[in-house]
C-alpha cells in the first residue's frame, strides 16, 4: 500500500447530542456531551490508520491543552504526527450540536491554517507516493500539490464546506481525484479554468444516506446506493468515506469497490457519536458482505 500524507485541519471537537437543533430563543436539552479529535485531514489519517494504511499528517496545532490532546489521540491510532506544527496560540475547536442527520457547527477557528507555503517544502513528500489535500490555506495547498506532482506523487482533493469560498482552479492542475459533496464539487468546478480540468479527473460525488458515484477520466460514471443505517450522528461521515475510498483506490482502480467500501466507512461513521470514527475492520467485513 502506497504511503500517504495528509494535509490539512487538525482540530479539537465539542459534540452536543440534541433532540433538535434549537431556532433563535430556543433551548434544546443536551443528551449527550463527547470532546475528541476532529478535523478533516486529521479524521481522514485516523481513518486510513484502521485500513491498514500507515499515513503521516501535516496540520497544526495551537500550544495549549486541546492541540496537546489531539495529537496524543492521533498517535494513540497510529497515526505519524511528527509534523504537526505546535504553534503559539488556540487549538481549532469545534461545536457541533447534533441532532440525527442535522448539525450545526460553532467554530473557532485557532491556529488550524498556520501552515504557509514557505512552512513546507520537497522533504514533506519525499517518502510519500500520494498527498491527501483537505480544507486548508489555498497558497497552501498549491504548493503542497506542486510539490507532489514535482515529486512523482498522487493528489487528491477534499475542499469541504468552504469550497464556494475559495478559489481551488490552481490546486485542481495538480490534482489526480477530487472528492465532494454535489454542493462542493459544483462549488469546486465553478470556473472556466476549474471546468477545463474536469474531464481529466477522478471526480468523487457523495450523497450521505444516497451513496456516491465518480466520474471517470475519459468518460463514464460508476456509483453505489450506499447502506441503511440508524443514523446517530453524520459528523465525519465524509471524511471516513474518504479513508475508505482511498484506502482501495491507491491500491487500484477498482472503482465500484472503492465507492462500496466508502460508503460502508461513512455508515458506520454515522452510528457513531463524534467526528473521528471508530472503523472496525471486522464491522467493515459485516458490511461488506
Amino acid at each position: 500500500m502506497p504511503d500517504v500524507l495528509v494535509a490539512g485541519h487538525v482540530n479539537w471537537d465539542v459534540t452536543l447530542v440534541v433532540d433538535r437543533l434549537p431556532a433563535a430563543d430556543e433551548e434544546s436539552p443536551i443528551r449527550e456531551r463527547h470532546r475528541g479529535g476532529g478535523g478533516s485531514a486529521a479524521n481522514v489519517a485516523a481513518g486510513l490508520t484502521a485500513l491498514s494504511v500507515e499515513p503521516s499528517l501535516l496540520g497544526s496545532v495551537g500550544d495549549d491543552e486541546p492541540g496537546r490532546l489531539a495529537r496524543e489521540a492521533l498517535a494513540e491510532r497510529g497515526v505519524d504526527v511528527e509534523d504537526v506544527r505546535i504553534t503559539r496560540g488556540e487549538t481549532s475547536t469545534k461545536y457541533l450540536l447534533v441532532a440525527g442527520e442535522d448539525v450545526g457547527v460553532l467554530g473557532l477557528d485557532g491556529v488550524n491554517e498556520a501552515l504557509r507555503p514557505d512552512d513546507v517544502g520537497p522533504d514533506d513528500v519525499a517518502d510519500v507516493e500520494h498527498v491527501h489535500l483537505t480544507g486548508q490555506r489555498v497558497a497552501t495547498a498549491e504548493r503542497l500539490a506542486e510539490l507532489a506532482t514535482a515529486a512523482g506523487c498522487t493528489v487528491s482533493l477534499d475542499p469541504g464546506r468552504r469550497a464556494d469560498e475559495r478559489d481551488y482552479a490552481d490546486v485542481l492542475e495538480h490534482v489526480d481525484l477530487a472528492f465532494g459533496t454535489d454542493r462542493e464539487i459544483a462549488a469546486l468546478f465553478d470556473g472556466t479554468g476549474a471546468n477545463a480540468h474536469m474531464d481529466e479527473l477522478l471526480v468523487v460525488e457523495t450523497s450521505g444516506a444516497g451513496g456516491a458515484a465518480c466520474a471517470v477520466p475519459g468518460g463514464g460514471e460508476q456509483s453505489h446506493p450506499g447502506f441503511e443505517v440508524d443514523v446517530v450522528d453524520t459528523t465525519g461521515a465524509g471524511d471516513a468515506f474518504v479513508a475508505g475510498f482511498l484506502s482501495v483506490w491507491l491500491d487500484s482502480e477498482a472503482y465500484g469497490r472503492a465507492l462500496k467500501v466508502g460508503n460502508a466507512c461513512g455508515a458506520i461513521a454515522s452510528r457513531q457519536v463524534g467526528a473521528r470514527s471508530d472503523l472496525d475492520p471486522d464491522v467493515l467485513a459485516s458490511f461488506l458482505e
